[in-house]
């Protein structure tokens, strides 16, 4: 296939990728971790293989990130004290 211009989050791109599997995949992104969005229209992951690519289509693709917290034996542990927890009263009703 020819070379098309898609325009990915804003900016104009060349791709020869037919489908917007193609395209995850020539973009060496992590399907797992996106969500994408064509010419306005969440397109959900099992339909990837199928959606062809056009000229001029618009694209937001999105990537989570999954962050680890650390935290370490002392932050742990004061998480864990009472101390640190505020008491939620319950209101009072009047009547």
């Amino acid at each position: 296939m020819d070379s098309m211009n898609l325009t990915i989050n804003g900016e104009t791109q060349a791709s020869s990728a037919e489908t917007l599997g193609a395209l995850v995949e020539q973009l060496s992104m992590k399907p797992d971790r996106l969500a994408i969005e064509l010419n306005r229209e969440i397109v959900p992951r099992d339909q990837w293989s199928k959606t062809p690519l056009h000229d001029g289509d618009r694209l937001e693709i999105v990537h989570f990130v999954r962050r680890r917290i650390k935290i370490s034996m002392a932050g742990l542990a004061s998480l864990r004290k009472p101390a640190n927890l505020i008491p939620v009263r319950p209101r009072r009703s009047n009547g």
